[in-house]
């Protein structure tokens, strides 16, 4: 399984200010020696050899996840991220092969469906792209986003062949022999928890979901829903205060999820769906935190805390 984050922002679109990315080159110039950029290789080495906060930015795209399994091609959400999946499958297939793509929505709040009516693939004829949700509407809040009062193409006028897909939260189904299981997340309105498997790698993807308010029996679901993972991409928008000073708005902290993934064997967790109003300093210095929280309270514990960074790939 291949796994790539196409747009890894919550609530709303949000890139480096011009502020913030004139801090960032003075920071890496500030680490720099004239050896290290005397010509274009150095300066490439240099740059490969920062620490990843410091090379990086986490990106400005809203959710969008996905996940390869050979040609089988899945996507977890169609936030603003999208776009650049679209842009992506474009340069590999272009207008002229076919391809059929799996879309898995977990919700219809706007971070998380902003980005089809900018899908490139969606208005080419002989592309298939299939739209799974727990939602027997899911067509018409799909659609609603192109109403003429909001956006100038119609939902009809994709090119491509959309289908619809409705399933029942905890009910499995395959999609060509990948198994799909779905979980009911404590989020307004409802959310959809995906778990994915060939048989030999899992990834389970829990974004917008709420914790601080979970009660025991649904704590033991989400245990058991993640179980022996690969890779589980998790809710990380607030920090451990704003998730009890915003009960009730559907989202998390990475360290109750510290708590919740204890004793599960998952491999690696993936900290995502962050707060358009942190900063990329704050967002690694709670990653910073999260991981001293999980080695300080449970340091049997052998799962990796990482962070979803856009344009990031990882094969297992």
């Amino acid at each position: 399984m291949k796994l790539k984050f196409w747009g890894t922002r919550g609530s709303v679109a949000s890139g480096l200010t011009n502020s913030e990315f004139a801090a960032k080159i003075k920071n890496i110039l500030s680490k720099a020696s004239p050896d290290d950029i005397r010509d274009s290789e150095s300066i490439d080495n240099f740059l490969q050899n920062l620490p990843y906060a410091d090379r990086k930015t986490l990106g400005g795209n809203t959710s969008c996840v996905q996940a390869s399994f050979e040609d089988l091609f899945l996507v977890f959400d169609a936030g603003s991220g999208l776009r650049l999946l679209g842009n992506d499958l474009m340069e590999k297939f272009g207008p002229v092969i076919p391809f059929t793509l799996h879309i898995f929505l977990s919700h219809f709040h706007w971070d998380h469906i902003q980005g089809f009516p900018f899908f490139n693939p969606a208005f080419i004829k002989g592309n298939t792209i299939k739209l799974y949700s727990a939602l027997n509407k899911a067509h018409k809040l799909l659609s609603r986003q192109q109403d003429a009062s909001y956006f100038p193409v119609k939902f009809e006028d994709f090119g491509a062949d959309i289908e619809f897909i409705n399933f029942t939260p905890d009910a499995p189904f395959e999609v060509e022999n990948i198994e799909i299981r779905v979980l009911q997340l404590s989020h307004p309105g409802t959310s959809t928890g995906f778990r994915a498997s060939d048989g030999s790698t899992t990834l389970v993807y829990m974004s917008d979901t709420e914790l601080v308010t979970l009660k025991s029996e649904q704590t033991e679901k989400y245990k058991e829903f993640v179980q022996d993972a690969d890779a589980v991409i998790v809710d990380a928008q607030y920090d451990f205060e704003e998730s009890h000073q915003k009960k009730h708005w559907g989202h998390s902290s990475p360290f109750l999820f510290m708590d919740v993934l204890k004793g599960t064997g998952v491999k690696r967790v993936f900290l995502f769906h962050h707060d358009p109003g942190h900063t990329d300093k704050e967002i690694y210095r709670m990653h910073a935190r999260a991981r001293k929280y999980k080695e300080y309270n449970y340091p049997d514990e052998s799962f990796d805390v990482m962070i979803a960074i856009e344009g990031d790939e990882f094969s297992f």
